[in-house]
């Protein structure tokens, strides 16, 4: 089944919601292999996909079944009992998951924490303390690997002893940055795990990391955003949290800080804005072990924040999911693609969304009805590549383009 799965997956142009589309057509990977192209035509492929099921890339399928068959990798197609149910119900789930580590903590309760590569002082005290005293509740604390605010969490959570897990935006044997394979080492022994959902030896590229955004906001319950500019990466993971219904919390700051007009832009669209983790407990209480006296909490020796808070909790009113311990797997009681627990059985395919007249990238998207490279939009729009790369990226990140060995269409 494996190999079957691989196929699809090194196919140019076949991404998963394509995969959905041939799943209800032919009901089974088996049966969409051995399909013809016609078969493939009647199922509503463009002839892009077609004529390149001959140009599969042999290497992805070898390298990446020798992986799985190292103890403790694993390889999780989108209908694996395993693969994570949040992210399974999210817009445009990643088709397959490449773990190291631990595949059940995947399925535990887990809050996201994000925010600068480059924190103040408190913003680092605020990652360590926020991520020790949520895993001391029983949340599986995700992040991104990234220098700053994700490798204080990581780093805070080992440190309780506790499981955390990291989204990768490159292949797991290409960590990013390469000053921490350490802790990625140290977050498989200690009982987590990495993810990434790109082949093995995928290099950091940086239209990559906004997509892995959507796995860290699909993984998780709630996303919680310690500091970030107007510009930061983690608004994105905070705007996907949102549109997925999940809840997204903000810690605010300063008004003459750059890094906390992020955390305030998202409190003015609707985050709830926190000061403890009391709110945290608050909103996510149906997930979460109440703690048994006082914690114990051991961060690294870095220096209090300049002005002292004072935590209060705030009343907010949310439903909770029936559970009553955090560390059972989670079980969505709606999701859209909960009957992929057995490949038998056919994708519900999502809506693609529209593009409003008044999208920000319009004007690329509707170029994009035929596969353009980057230099081909350039030319025709006589637009900077780098404002060219942003619009695809964040078409991209909506679910409404794909790409493939350098050439964006739109989903069809």
């Amino acid at each position: 089944m494996l190999p079957a799965w691989l196929t699809l997956y090194a196919t140019p142009y076949l991404g998963t919601k394509r995969l959905q589309q041939l799943l209800q057509f032919f009901h089974s990977i088996e049966e969409i292999i051995a399909a013809n192209d016609h078969a493939w035509r009647e199922a509503g492929m463009p002839e892009n996909v077609i004529s390149h099921r001959e140009h599969i890339n042999q290497s992805i399928i070898e390298e990446s079944l020798h992986f799985s068959q190292i103890e403790g990798n694993a390889i999780l197609p989108i209908d694996h009992n395993d693969y994570p149910p949040l992210l399974r119900e999210t817009y445009n789930p990643p088709m397959l998951l490449f773990v190291r580590g631990s595949v059940e903590i995947l399925s535990k309760p887990q809050i996201a924490i994000v925010g600068a590569r480059k924190p103040t002082q408190e913003g680092l005290y605020n990652s360590q303390l926020f991520a020790a005293e949520l895993a001391d509740l029983g949340l599986i604390i995700t992040s991104g690997l990234a220098l700053g605010v994700d490798q204080a969490a990581h780093r805070a959570t080992i440190q309780q002893k506790k499981p955390t897990i990291a989204v990768l935006g490159t292949g797991l044997n290409n960590i990013y940055p390469k000053s921490h394979r350490g802790l990625s080492h140290e977050i498989i022994e200690k009982g987590g795990a990495i993810i990434s959902e790109y082949p093995l030896n995928t290099a950091p590229v940086a239209q990559n990391f906004p997509r892995r955004n959507r796995i860290i906001a699909g993984l998780s319950l709630a996303t919680l955003i310690i500091e970030a500019t107007t510009q930061s990466g983690s608004l994105i993971t905070a705007r996907m949290s949102m549109e997925e219904n999940r809840d997204v919390f903000a810690i605010p700051g300063s008004i003459h800080s750059p890094q906390s007009r992020g955390c305030h832009q998202l409190i003015r669209e609707g985050a709830a804005l926190v000061e403890s983790t009391a709110d945290i407990r608050q909103a996510l209480s149906g997930w979460i072990d109440e703690p048994q006296g006082q914690q114990s909490l051991i961060l690294d020796d870095i220096e209090d924040p300049p002005l002292s808070r004072h935590f209060t909790s705030r009343n907010r009113s949310t439903s909770t999911p029936n559970s009553q311990n955090s560390q059972k797997s989670i079980t969505p009681k709606t999701a859209p693609n909960a009957s992929l627990n057995h490949s038998t059985q056919p994708m519900s395919p999502k809506t693609v969304p529209k593009v409003k007249d008044d999208h920000p990238y319009k004007t690329i998207f509707d170029l994009l009805i035929q596969p353009q490279s980057i230099n081909q939009l350039v030319e025709t729009l006589k637009q900077p590549a780098s404002e060219i790369t942003t619009g695809l990226m964040m078409l991209e990140i909506e679910g409404l383009i794909q790409s493939a060995q350098g050439f964006y269409q739109q989903i069809r």
